[in-house]
C-alpha cells in the first residue's frame, strides 16, 4: 500500500510539476520555428542573446522592466580589429547603453509609458510595443506604436536597427528625430592594425508629420573599422536583412532533428544557428569563434 502511494505521489509530482513548467514558459514556440515572449506580467525579466555576422558578434542584453518598458544595452564585438596583445580575449569591444525612442519626440514630448507587446526571435530579434501620448490634456493610450527589428549585417562590420513609429491616434501628430552621431576612436599604439574607429548614428533626422495610421522609419547603424578604411557611407539594410534571412532559412532546412518533442527540436535548431553563424571571415580564411563576447582564439592573427 505505501509502495502504490508513493508511486502515485511521485506521478502526482510529476504531472503538477509539467503543468507548472507549462504555465511558467514565457516563450511560446511558433509554427515557423520562431520563438515569441508574449508579455502578460512576471516582470521585470531581463536575457541576453548573441548573434554573429563574418565580421562582427553582437551581445543583446535586453528585457522589460517593471513598467512594461524595453530595455537594451548591445555589446559590440570586432574580431578582425585586434588589439594588443593579440591574445584570445583582445578584440575590439563597445557598449551602447543608448535608448534610440528616448530621443524622438511627438508633439514636442517626449515618448512615454512604453507597454512592449511581445519579443520575437528567429535569428533575427523583433519588438513590438506601443507609447501613451496626452492629447489637450488627455492621456491616449496605445497612440504611436513601434515596431524594433535587431540583426547583425552577414557580410559587413555592422549592427543594424530598424524602427518603424505608427501613429494610431485619430488626428496628425509631429514626430522630430535629432541628428545624431557617435564616435570612438583607439590610440593607434593600443592596437594591432593602428587606430580603429567605432561609430553609431541614425539613417534620418528631421520634422515629420505623420496622419493617421502613417509611419515613420528610420534605423541606427553601429560599426567598426581601421583607421585606413572607407566608413560604411551606403549601407543597404534591405539587402543586409534579407541576407541574414536567407542564412537563418538555409541553416533552419538543414540537418533538421525531427523529434516527437518541439521543445527539443526547437532547441537544436537555434544551437544550429547559433554555431552555424559563428564562423568568421579572417585573413586566414573562414574560423569558427567561440563567441561570448570573448569570441576567437587566433582569428585575425
Amino acid at each position: 500500500m505505501k509502495k502504490r502511494l508513493l508511486i502515485g505521489a511521485i506521478a502526482l509530482w510529476g504531472v503538477c510539476g509539467a503543468a507548472h513548467a507549462q504555465m511558467m514558459d514565457r516563450w511560446r514556440i511558433e509554427d515557423n520555428g520562431a520563438i515569441c515572449w508574449k508579455i502578460n506580467g512576471r516582470l521585470p525579466h531581463f536575457d541576453h542573446v548573441e548573434m554573429s555576422g563574418q565580421k562582427l558578434s553582437v551581445v543583446l542584453r535586453y528585457g522589460v522592466n517593471a513598467d512594461g518598458a524595453f530595455s537594451l544595452n548591445r555589446s559590440l564585438v570586432f574580431p578582425m580589429l585586434r588589439m594588443k596583445p593579440n591574445k584570445t580575449q583582445n578584440n575590439l569591444k563597445q557598449r551602447f547603453d543608448v535608448n534610440i525612442p528616448g530621443m524622438v519626440t511627438i508633439d514636442d514630448l517626449t515618448l512615454t509609458d512604453e507597454k512592449v507587446k511581445d519579443v520575437n526571435f528567429d535569428g533575427i530579434m523583433t519588438v513590438e510595443s506601443s507609447f501613451s501620448h496626452v492629447y489637450r490634456r488627455k492621456k491616449v493610450d496605445n497612440a504611436v506604436s513601434l515596431k524594433r527589428v535587431l540583426y547583425p549585417s552577414p557580410n559587413s562590420a555592422y549592427y543594424c536597427e530598424e524602427y518603424t513609429f505608427t501613429n494610431q491616434m485619430k488626428n496628425a501628430i509631429t514626430m522630430r528625430v535629432p541628428e545624431w552621431k557617435v564616435k570612438y576612436t583607439t590610440p593607434e599604439e593600443a592596437g594591432v592594425y593602428g587606430a580603429y574607429h567605432i561609430e553609431a548614428s541614425l539613417s534620418k533626422s528631421g520634422v515629420f508629420v505623420l496622419n493617421p495610421g502613417e509611419s515613420l522609419e528610420f534605423s541606427a547603424v553601429f560599426s567598426g573599422r581601421k583607421e585606413g578604411d572607407e566608413p560604411f557611407a551606403r549601407i543597404n539594410l534591405d539587402a543586409d536583412r534579407a541576407g541574414r534571412r536567407a542564412l537563418i532559412a538555409q541553416w533552419r532546412n538543414n540537418l533538421v532533428l525531427d523529434t516527437p518533442d518541439k521543445t527539443l527540436n526547437t532547441m537544436f535548431a537555434f544551437a544550429k544557428l547559433r554555431g552555424a553563424e559563428s564562423i568568421y571571415n579572417t585573413k586566414g580564411g573562414l574560423m569558427h569563434g567561440p563567441g561570448g563576447e570573448v569570441l576567437c582564439s587566433h582569428l585575425g592573427e
